[in-house]
């Protein structure tokens, strides 16, 4: 464990995200949420990776990260009270997925070649993070289908509309390299070829898709060519037509749970 004493005497400070669970890896950052003002970004401290993140008013899932989280120092106990306040939000959080999942999947159904392929992607993987919060799990990217997997979620339905299947060691070459060119991260680089390096290469493929939503946040269109390598988009519009129109019912069916 890292020692991180000298951040406990100045912030009220939680450690979230996977290092606060059993699923880390030896790749992964150590999350740490502060009340206080404090400068965000990346350091790195004995070798490893420290992400601080300040709580915000104006980012709701950062917020959400403190349910799970490991309190290390809260002289005020307002982590605390936000953390025992959380499970409606998750459960907020959780429709929104759903709603833009339901979303990406009525326009795939009307779209055509990678741009219907791209919202196919993103509308499963939004359902997924939906099941998740839902359960009360706080979706990890790095982790998804284990955490899927503990849930005892049936994911094969899932496979080819995020295109699992085709997730190998060939086509994960084309998307680092793609990754390498779009963002410029070391923390982010070493996770997603830690994952390759391993061969874990449907975590690997969930990850790239994680962090490609994440770069069409603001419009995918300018970029569409890029994510068509990134994700291994197809062209195949009655296939996606056809397993978006499926996804559709199984979002409508899961509002119900709301």
């Amino acid at each position: 464990m890292l020692n991180m004493e000298e951040y406990y005497n100045k912030y009220s400070i939680a450690l979230t995200g996977c290092r606060a669970t059993k699923l880390a890896y030896e790749c992964c950052e150590y999350d740490l949420i502060i009340l206080e003002d404090c400068k965000e970004g990346v350091e790195i401290k004995e070798d490893k990776y420290i992400e601080i993140h300040k709580i915000s008013n104006d980012n709701r899932y950062r917020t959400l990260q403190l349910y799970n989280a490991v309190i290390l120092n809260d002289p005020s106990f307002i982590l605390s009270a936000l953390k025992n306040s959380l499970t409606y939000d998750l459960r907020l959080y959780s429709r929104d997925l759903l709603l833009d999942a339901l979303l990406d999947a009525s326009k795939a159904m009307t779209s055509n070649g990678f741009e219907a392929s791209f919202l196919l992607k993103r509308a499963a993987y939004n359902y997924l993070n939906s099941l998740l919060l839902l359960n009360k799990v706080i979706p990890s990217p790095l982790h998804i289908l284990t955490q899927l997997r503990e849930l005892k979620v049936d994911l094969t339905m899932f496979y080819e509309p995020l295109g699992l299947e085709r997730a190998n060691s060939s086509s994960l070459i084309r998307a680092l390299d793609m990754l390498y060119k779009l963002i410029n991260s070391r923390l982010i680089s070493r996770k997603a070829l830690y994952l390759y390096e391993i061969h874990k290469y449907v975590d690997c493929s969930l990850y790239i898709t994680y962090l490609a939503i994440k770069l069409a946040k603001d419009g995918y269109h300018d970029i569409l060519p890029s994510l068509a390598i990134l994700l291994d988009l197809t062209n195949d519009v009655q296939n996606t037509e056809r397993l978006a129109s499926i996804l559709f019912k199984m979002c409508k069916e899961l509002m119900k749970s709301y």
